[in-house]
Parts: structure tokens; sequence; C-alpha cells
């Protein structure tokens, strides 16, 4: 069921890039992009901003996120994420996956709703900035694709996690 949905996602992003490059409104759209690319490498210097074909990741893998076993953002990250949603609330035509993630200690039970509980937080702080709810989809991705060695506490803090793929819409 979770990958059905993850393939739904797919599907539907890789479908509104199609529609988006198919117009002259494209070009103009993926120059406005690369310049958000920019910005965020600039405005985030504790995240590593990714571009990728058609949408950017944000990871703050340097910047520990959550404490294990817990949900809440930790107020040592707050400052660069309010500096984030800044600006995506300017950016009003960006929509967002929030992906959470885990270390790999406890069940797959445990994780998967602790990661979905990690990438629920990370959405009710960016609406508190004001960014539209219809622009984020969350996802809890438990201790699947770790970013680093889950055998030392470094690693495992960095894993414990959300990701931003950012992309942009037509309208």
């Amino acid at each position: 069921m979770k990958n059905h949905k993850l393939l739904l996602l797919v599907l539907f992003i890789a479908f509104a890039f199609s529609a988006c490059h198919s117009s002259k409104k494209a070009h103009t759209d993926m120059a406005s992009f690369r310049a958000l690319h920019r910005e965020l490498k600039q405005q985030l210097p504790d995240a590593q901003v990714i571009k990728l074909k058609d949408s950017i990741k944000v990871i703050y893998p340097e910047v520990a996120l959550f404490d294990f076993n817990k949900d809440e953002i930790k107020p040592s990250a707050l400052a660069s994420l309010q500096k984030f949603a800044k600006v995506l609330k300017r950016e009003n035509q960006v929509y967002f996956v929030i992906n959470g993630y885990t270390d790999n200690v406890g069940t797959n039970e445990i994780n998967n709703s602790l990661s979905l509980r990690r990438a629920n937080n990370a959405k009710t702080f960016f609406k508190s900035y004001g960014i539209d709810d219809a622009r984020m989809t969350v996802n809890g991705r438990g201790s699947s694709n770790p970013i680093m060695d889950n055998t030392t506490d470094a690693g495992r803090q960095a894993n414990r996690r959300v990701e931003f793929i950012l992309y942009k819409t037509c309208k």
C-alpha cells in the first residue's frame, strides 16, 4: 500500500513536470527554480541543498532535527527551518514532499509511526508560518534510506531527519 502511494505521487509529479515542460513558460519557470536552488544554498548553510533534474532536495544532516525516539523538532534546528519557511512562503508555486526518517533502532512498526509523526510535525511547523497545507505532502519512511552509518551515534543522529523534496507547479 505504501509503495502504491509513492508510485502514485511519483507519477503525479512526473505528469505535472511534463505538462510544465511543454510550454514556453517552462524555460522561465526552470530558470526561477535554478535561482531558488541558489538562494536556498545561500540561506540554509546548515542544510544540503541538492538540485535534481526537476526538483530540489533539502536535507539537514549536520543539524540534529530530532532526539532519539522523539518527534518534536529540536530548538537548535528552528532558526534554519524558519529561514527555509520564509523562502517557501514567498515561493507560492513551490510544492513539497516531507519525508520523515528514523535511525534503525526499534521495530519497523515503531519507526514507521515515528517517522510519520516527524514529517507531520515539520508540516505543522511550516503551516504555522502561513504555508498552505495543500502545498505539502508527508510520508513516514521509517529507517529506510539512511544517509549515514547506523553503527555510530553520529550516524544514527543524522538519520533522525526529515527531507524536503521541492517541485514547481505550472499555475
